[in-house]
């Protein structure tokens, strides 16, 4: 059962030694703080702001978010992992209302979760938001996985250059990998590969060897390699992705991407066993999976399937590409009619106003 708020201020006091007296004045009386301890009034929020400072603590450590910020915090990283990106994101979102410190790393990471549930536009409503709000360094880089899926080139250029602008020379490791994971990707997407390998490298460099964080990194680092065509050494840091990142929803993004490099190879069986039932997936990546899959039958239900998910979540990059794949297999079937419906419906959406026609691929969401 939940302690009330008097019940915890009584304990802190007493672990700190203190009498009622002692704590309460001068700017309140023994009186009040006793009712306040045995929940006969209310603590104002005044008095929760001055008893915090006393004890130093925060007010959620009083009022008891604190631990139910932490909560929230924690089920939506395990719902993420596990894949339920709406939940996490729902998660996020109340534990970023609550009156605590951190609150705002729930926010950055509620634009994550809703980037990869399929909402899109939200994430980065959201994330714009946070950036007017508080324009640091975690908020602009939150906002580059929604800006790739978009394929926002020059927003996404923009976040990422922010974040590394704003971040503070003695960030935590934490913050570090999170914006030099978005440099990586915004690099990637200018086709500046050297650079964006020498920031996801700087990322690896802080990560716990086999860590999901390296994971991570890993999916950047191969992401920079297979834009550039580069497919063995991309396959090589896949499989160390996919170890890395076992028993989370990313290692369905690794065995992907891992499916389409060994294809591009030509091992097509490799391939198939690497790729994941696209069906079981959501979002940006159940629109990837589908076009692998299309391209491995070949198969022209998928190559459609693919472009509707594309199309649903506004990520024009990626619906060129499925596209171009379904516009040749029509093509080679003799179907020139459709396979130029197939193309054009593609380039509608890059030529759409807020289009952005100078990229050949969105990067992959890390």
């Amino acid at each position: 059962m939940d302690r009330s708020v008097g019940a915890r201020l009584r304990d802190l006091r007493l672990t700190r030694g203190l009498t009622q007296r002692q704590l309460a004045e001068p700017h309140y009386t023994r009186a009040y703080l006793s009712m306040v301890e045995a929940d006969r009034v209310p603590a104002s929020e005044d008095l929760l702001t001055y008893l915090a400072d006393r004890l130093q603590i925060t007010i959620g450590d009083l009022t008891g978010d604190t631990a139910r910020f932490e909560g929230l915090c924690a089920a939506g990283e395990d719902q993420l992992l596990r894949g339920g990106y709406a939940e996490a994101a729902a998660l996020f979102a109340t534990a970023a209302a609550l009156p605590v410190a951190g609150r705002d790393i729930a926010a950055c990471r509620q634009v994550t979760a809703l980037a990869l549930a399929g909402d899109t536009h939200a994430a980065v409503r959201h994330g714009e938001a946070l950036v007017a709000e508080r324009p640091d360094a975690r908020a602009h880089a939150a906002l580059v996985m929604p800006y790739t899926i978009l394929g926002a080139s020059r927003r996404l250029a923009d976040a990422a250059d922010s974040a590394l602008a704003t971040l503070p020379a003695d960030a935590p490791a934490e913050l570090r990998i999170f914006v030099y994971r978005a440099v990586t990707t915004s690099f990637i997407s200018q086709h500046r590969f050297p650079e964006a390998a020498g920031y996801a490298h700087r990322a690896l460099a802080l990560c716990a060897p086999d860590s999901v964080d390296a994971g991570l990194c890993r999916l950047a680092l191969a992401s920079g390699r297979m834009e550039d065509l580069d497919w063995g050494p991309a396959a090589d840091e896949l499989r160390l992705a996919v170890a890395a990142l076992a028993g989370t929803s990313y290692q369905a993004q690794a065995r992907t991407m891992l499916a389409e490099a060994l294809h591009r190879r030509g091992d097509a069986p490799g391939a198939l066993a690497a790729l994941p039932e696209p069906g079981e997936l959501t979002g940006w990546l159940g629109g990837y999976a589908y076009r692998i899959r299309g391209l491995l039958g070949p198969d022209e239900a998928a190559l459609r399937r693919s472009m509707d998910v594309f199309e649903a979540l506004g990520a024009a990059r990626e619906l060129v590409e499925s596209g171009r794949c379904l516009g040749r297999l029509l093509a080679a079937e003799g179907r020139l009619a459709e396979s130029v419906a197939a193309y054009e419906r593609g380039l509608a959406a890059l030529t759409a106003p807020g289009g952005d026609a100078h990229r050949r691929r969105d990067d992959a969401p890390a």
